[in-house]
């Protein structure tokens, strides 16, 4: 989400010898674009950390699959598959670990064709490269028709083992400002036995904002990784915004900007109305803005020492529901 966000957690998974995938979707970070990091400056910025180990953090990309990016609006799918696999083969070169092929933007009717193409080229360019593959569905809540695809994916995915090791499918949790996602341990528990029946770990996304508990009731029903972002980038924001305020220090500039974007319109719910509670929602968005850059320089160099213990906070509620399970 930031640069803060990544030393953090790398920071994090060195003091607690915790394994993270570092995951950053086509808008975040590209090699010609993002919103957070090109993808030459993601893996400088990872590897140049001294709490950077290859043992215990994989540097991944997250829904590499057409129209994932704002960028590919508007052009045809020969194009934006074309826009997927120059994103791939940057990745591969930059040394990545592992792409999320996920298709689920396309017509039904072509995405095995088109996901068939991104694994074959990916592989050719690195016979050792590690897949994820799938889709959180998250606009969808019929998880029963889910689980049906499921079948069709996991026969599809076997074409593509042992490389493939992820497989992502919905199971009631949706991010937005909170989790306002219901999770269905009962849809999770089949989901998850016929993946790992077939020889694959499962993925869930939209994992955020999860208690120690909440963890747990994954685990215990299956899950094997989870995806987190948004809420950290939205500590940063927060934290932003308190230490402006607690400082003295103009934090209305930042403020409007991140309004400005509109951006909040896709990580609020409708009965979210208050501005604060918009721009924490989608301030990520705007951290390389001049605003934010202004807004940080005012804070000065402890604004990392007090951002730390917030992500830290956070972050523990999802090793330490890992570690309760190792108990059970």
């Amino acid at each position: 989400m930031s640069p803060e966000v990544v030393d953090l957690c790398l920071e994090y998974s060195h003091l607690h010898n915790f394994p993270i995938m570092i995951i950053a979707s086509r808008n975040q970070v590209d090699h010609d674009s993002g919103y957070a990091f090109t993808t030459l400056g993601l893996t400088s910025h990872i590897r140049n950390n001294s709490y950077y180990s290859p043992d215990r953090v994989l540097v991944c990309r997250d829904h590499c699959g057409p129209y994932f990016s704002d960028l590919d609006q508007g052009l045809d799918l020969q194009e934006v598959t074309g826009r997927c696999i120059e994103t791939m083969l940057a990745d591969i070169e930059l040394g990545f670990d592992l792409i999320h092929i996920d298709v689920s933007k396309i017509n039904p009717g072509v995405q095995e064709q088109i996901a068939t193409t991104l694994f074959r080229v990916a592989i050719a360019a690195n016979p050792n490269i590690m897949f994820e593959f799938g889709s959180e569905d998250n606009d969808s809540e019929n998880l029963v028709d889910s689980l049906a695809r499921l079948h069709v994916q996991l026969k599809f995915a076997e074409a593509f083992s042992p490389n493939l090791k992820f497989i992502v499918s919905p199971t009631g949790s949706l991010t937005k400002h909170r989790q306002v996602g219901q999770f269905n341990p009962d849809m999770a528990r089949e989901a998850t036995k016929l993946v790992h029946d077939a020889g694959f770990l499962f993925k869930e996304h939209n994992a955020d904002y999860l208690t120690r508990y909440g963890v747990e009731m994954r685990i215990v029903n299956g899950i094997d990784a989870l995806n987190v972002a948004p809420q950290l980038g939205c500590i940063q924001t927060a934290m932003m915004i308190k230490l402006g305020k607690d400082l003295g220090i103009p934090y209305y500039d930042f403020e409007n900007y991140v309004l400005s974007q509109d951006y909040w319109k896709r990580w609020t719910t409708p009965e979210v109305i208050d501005p604060i509670s918009r721009v924490i929602s989608a301030g990520h968005y705007s951290f390389n803005s001049i605003q934010a850059t202004n807004l940080r320089a005012a804070i000065g160099d402890s604004f990392i020492d007090h951002l730390r213990p917030a992500v830290f906070s956070a972050l523990d509620e999802y090793r330490l529901g890992l570690k309760t399970n190792e108990n059970i």
